[in-house]
């Protein structure tokens, strides 16, 4: 994917908004992409900050457009890039955007995935899923191998399990919902996706199943699950002892 944030339609390579909960002024600062442009004519009286790319589906995302006004604010040249600092006053939007977003879009736009397991920061987990959401709108068409399997003797929370549900279907950004009530939204469009393939001919294995009682209402989950209408096994420890649904 490629992430393209424009300021003013200059286009720009890294962004950064802090806010102050204790001012009406958030921190900004502003990388630009080209090193030949005219500074004088950028900052306008209102601001406009756009953020769009196009997802798996080749849709386009318009993920957000903020609208402000600035205040001390200067630009700087370090390692021969354009920087714009300065302090921000909010019109419209800037409350909606998220740091980590723009963080995970940045990222996949070079290439790089995460790995939900080993990250502790659930905020950042809850941003995840919003962008694998926006990364998979469009469709939930299945094109992976018939017989899938989750191991959830890792799982630390139950954010642990949709991102290896989401994986385990769709590969990297996968997504399936994050909690039970956006899964059970998300299934309802799965097999409206997928209604000309045989949903029963795929399987897929849960071990240590038991372990997500931590978490998640297992029996809600279960329920949720076997509308998918796959063939569902269910192993509450690493045996092949299981409950099929």
């Amino acid at each position: 994917m490629k992430l393209s944030v424009t300021f003013n339609n200059v286009e720009i390579i890294e962004i950064k908004i802090k806010r102050d909960p204790n001012t009406i002024l958030d921190y900004l600062y502003v990388v630009f992409k080209e090193k030949n442009i005219d500074i004088d004519e950028i900052l306008k009286k209102t601001n406009i900050i756009k953020f769009k790319f196009k997802n798996k589906h080749n849709k386009t995302i318009r993920y957000n457009e903020l609208i402000f006004t600035t205040e001390y604010t200067f630009f700087e040249i370090n390692n021969n890039r354009i920087e714009l600092i300065g302090l921000l006053r909010s019109a419209k939007n800037v409350q909606s955007f998220h740091q980590y977003d723009i963080d995970i879009f940045y990222d996949w736009s070079k290439g790089l995935e995460y790995d939900l397991i080993k990250i502790d920061d659930n905020e950042f987990k809850r941003q995840y899923f919003f962008c694998c959401f926006l990364w998979n709108f469009g469709s939930y068409r299945l094109n992976c191998n018939k017989n899938l399997s989750i191991d959830c003797s890792n799982i630390k929370s139950d954010y642990d399990f949709y991102y290896l549900l989401g994986k385990t279907l769709f590969g990297d950004r996968g997504y399936l919902g994050s909690n039970l009530d956006s899964l059970e939204d998300s299934v309802i469009d799965f097999v409206i996706d997928n209604e000309n393939l045989d949903l029963k001919s795929y399987t897929i294995s849960f071990f240590n199943f038991g372990l997500l009682e931590d978490y998640l209402d297992i029996n809600a989950l279960k329920l949720i699950l076997g509308k998918t209408k796959m063939n569902l096994i269910f192993s509450l420890n690493a045996s092949p002892l299981s409950e099929v649904f």
